[in-house]
């Protein structure tokens, strides 16, 4: 009788060590998923440096919603949109006596993946939306008997309205983010002279590029 209890005794133990060894295992399989689950990096932060021929400086958060849906925001600082003082482009093309105030430029851009992205990497299209303002003063001499000057102000409001197509991704020793995107649509500008008010509209070639980090 005393054997029977005691190796009943040492079974019971046992199955309840594999039991136990079960469920920890399990527990640590369940606790790891979720650390990767945690780590997956859902934000990006870049610069978009080819804005710097348009004369403005901006920098673009992005966040991963899913798989194949990403959405950017952007905004920055306007100084000069060098394209408006070409004279294929604008019959304004003198930077004489030109005093530049800085301005604001602001985007926003969904991003969708027809592929399932691998991690940030991946082709995607887009509709773009961006508006650029640009300030600045020209000062005009009237009356040399008195060298006399007067400044006047002047704008410059561009709405740009875009289908992009793209590829992004990181890599390198880094992971450095990179973001390369062209398409085409339009653009309406508002331009004030002074007292004068012009505006017109015209089709739109973009190209970009941007740079930054994950996290």
């Amino acid at each position: 009788m005393k054997k029977f209890i005691f190796l009943t005794l040492i079974l019971f133990a046992v199955t309840y060590k594999i039991s136990a060894q079960t469920v920890i295992v399990y527990n640590n399989d369940t606790t790891q998923e979720k650390i990767l689950r945690s780590v997956e990096e859902k934000n990006i932060v870049t610069w978009n440096y080819s804005m710097l021929g348009r004369g403005s400086l901006v920098f673009d958060y992005e966040r991963k919603l899913n798989n194949y849906l990403t959405i950017m925001a952007g905004a920055g600082i306007s100084f000069m949109d060098f394209w408006s003082f070409i004279p294929l482009f604008s019959d304004h093309s003198s930077f004489e006596n030109i005093k530049v105030k800085p301005g604001w430029v602001v985007e926003f851009s969904p991003h969708f993946f027809p592929k399932q992205l691998n991690d940030w990497d991946g082709f995607y299209i887009a509709p773009l939306f961006r508006s650029r303002n640009y300030n600045f003063q020209s000062s005009s001499y009237f009356d040399y008997e008195f060298d006399s000057e007067i400044t006047v102000k002047n704008s410059r409001s561009c709405t740009d309205l875009a289908f992009i197509v793209g590829w992004q991704g990181d890599g390198g020793f880094f992971d450095i983010f990179n973001s390369l995107y062209f398409g085409a649509g339009y653009t309406w500008t508002k331009a004030k002279y002074g007292s004068r008010i012009e505006n017109y509209s015209l089709p739109l070639i973009v190209i970009g590029a941007t740079i930054g980090f994950s996290f």
